[in-house]
């Protein structure tokens, strides 16, 4: 479920025809740690983020990727934990993980 290859990931977008710079909210706008088995996504704006959003992220010491859709809006500050989504990849302590994409629902 949340993995993902990078390149399928890259390939959608792209298909899709939108730039990751384009897309709404700003993917610097939302940033992940990995830590252990799980992955987690924090609203780093000072807006709510749409529940519905789907964020395309990735871990790349471990090359684990995937993507994650809001089940609820992510306030100003808030993190949302994906739980086991590092699947059998362990990272001990910290790690940086990089948001590709933000991608609010289409209304």
């Amino acid at each position: 479920m949340y993995r993902r290859s990078f390149a399928a990931i890259l390939a959608a977008l792209l298909v899709a025809g939108q730039a990751i710079a384009e897309v709404e909210p700003a993917a610097d706008a939302v940033s992940c740690m990995a830590s252990g088995y799980d992955v987690f996504i924090q609203n780093d704006s000072d807006t709510v983020i749409a529940a519905g959003t789907e964020i395309d992220w990735h871990v790349p010491f471990t090359r684990t990727s995937g993507t994650h859709s809001l089940r609820r809006a992510l306030d100003p500050g808030t993190r949302v934990a994906l739980s086991g989504a590092m699947g059998s990849d362990f990272v001990g302590g910290d790690s940086p993980c990089e948001v590709l994409a933000a991608q609010e629902p289409e209304e």
